[in-house]
């Protein structure tokens, strides 16, 4: 009977399951903040508990696998419509299937001392220091990945925005997408596009339908008004869940004028 460390057990499979989450937020481009990628990965290394369960059911694994999945997408990445959880379930079960079948294989071919999958679950019994170097060598490898990648993502990034006030005033501009923006209308929730006022073409939105947005900076809290267009398309195809667009009073960094969260792409 082989001997399980719970502590390794959970350490290694949190390692694992940050890393797969982190990859989801990457592919499909998910504005939400590291620390609750972290909470999930959290549940997702508790839920393979389940390697301590004695009765083993095809059936029963299935379900609690979908399950336990679902319970994690939650807590990483908050609500979403039934379309995006979908797309999330299946990019999560699609990277864990391809994860045991790649370590299923290395047993089959080179049988590694310390590495077994016992009722779906993935375990690796080796040291602290072991992790810690293996974690700081992929952690290496991701940066240096998305140095050398970054200016291909940055051109590839801008997008032809058009919105129309009270279906009479029609503007066009370009926006670029910012991993860091995250902000949000406060009452409705709602992302915000941020641009400079001087790409809004001389257009001055109604004062009255103006609304307040704070935001934070590493420079400190500041504010911008915004407004809510009528209609609002991003490369042609409509946001119909709606979106605010703020006006800045200073100005962006660099060539940029305007700026929107990567959760805005999610709706198109």
């Amino acid at each position: 009977m082989k001997t399980i460390y719970l502590d390794s057990l959970i350490c290694v499979n949190l390692f694992i399951d940050f890393l797969i989450l982190l990859a989801i937020k990457r592919i499909l481009h998910i504005n939400v903040k590291t620390r609750t990628v972290l909470f999930g990965s959290i549940i997702g290394a508790l839920c393979t508990l389940s390697i301590l369960i004695p009765v083993y059911s095809i059936f029963l694994s299935a379900i609690y696998k979908i399950s336990t999945a679902l319970l994690i997408i939650y807590i990483a990445y908050g609500k979403s419509s039934i379309k995006n959880i979908t797309i999330r379930l299946l990019t999560y079960l699609g990277i864990n299937m391809m994860l045991s079948t790649a370590v299923t294989s290395v047993n089959l071919l080179w049988k590694p001392i310390g590495v077994f999958i016992y009722n779906d679950t993935l375990y690796f019994d080796i040291s602290p220091a072991v992790l810690l170097i293996t974690t700081g060598v992929v952690y290496f490898a991701l940066n240096l990945y998305n140095r050398l990648t970054s200016t291909h993502r940055i051109k590839s990034s801008i997008h032809k925005v058009t919105f129309m006030v009270e279906n009479k005033v029609s503007i066009t501009f370009e926006t670029a997408i910012d991993t860091g923006c995250n902000l949000r209308e406060p009452f409705s929730g709602l992302p915000v596009i941020l641009t400079e006022k001087d790409i809004l073409k001389g257009f001055t939105p109604n004062k009255e339908k103006m609304r307040i947005i704070p935001y934070s900076t590493a420079a400190g809290n500041d504010s911008v008004y915004g407004f809510k267009p009528s209609y609002l398309d991003i490369d042609g195809k409509e946001i119909q869940s709606g979106c605010y667009i703020g006006i800045l009073s200073g100005k962006l960094k660099g060539e940029i004028k305007s700026i929107m969260g990567p959760e805005l792409m999610e709706a198109i």
